[in-house]
């Protein structure tokens, strides 16, 4: 048996196979060669997950349009004239009753029962002629706003 200073100043180190011998490290020794592993482990980990999100990376490139990085045109969106005419006799009564697009705006989900989620900027790209909203409890409540408002002229369904 060693002494107890000689087994402080040493670590054995045995393998998982019977037929291997015990081997006799001083601790300094083993800890450099164990951090050693840890950091060849630790890079061969980081370049695993790094070649594996490019390959992601590549995958989500492929997948997206090749226009997707263009700035977005602020080109006119094509109406058609019913819905020019519509948009058209909004501006009037908006012009007529003496309100803000924000007041505007809030009056018409007022009177969707808050199931129109209608802006200001809505309102203000409408009195442009550049947008008319899609969804059929939006439109049913700018109509009622604009009856409402329109001094007793009924705007029906374009």
């Amino acid at each position: 048996m060693k002494e107890w200073n000689s087994f402080i100043d040493n670590y054995y180190v045995t393998s998982g196979n019977k037929e291997s011998t015990t081997k006799l490290f001083s601790i300094p020794t083993y800890l450099l060669q164990r951090s050693s592993i840890i950091s060849a482990n630790q890079l061969a980990l980081a370049e695993k997950l790094l070649f594996k999100s490019s390959m992601m990376e590549l995958k989500r490139r492929k997948l997206e349009k090749p226009d997707d990085d263009e700035k977005w045109s602020k080109n006119l969106v094509k109406l058609d004239e019913s819905k020019l005419r519509f948009l058209e006799a909004f501006r009037n009564v908006y012009n007529d009753c003496n309100t803000t697009q924000t007041r505007c705006a809030r009056e018409i989900r007022d009177i969707s029962d808050g199931k129109s989620k209608i802006q200001q900027s809505v309102v203000s790209r409408m009195l442009c002629k550049t947008y008319l909203p899609k969804e059929p409890v939006t439109l049913q409540a700018i109509k009622s706003w604009m009856t409402m408002k329109g001094q007793g002229e009924i705007f029906l369904d374009e």
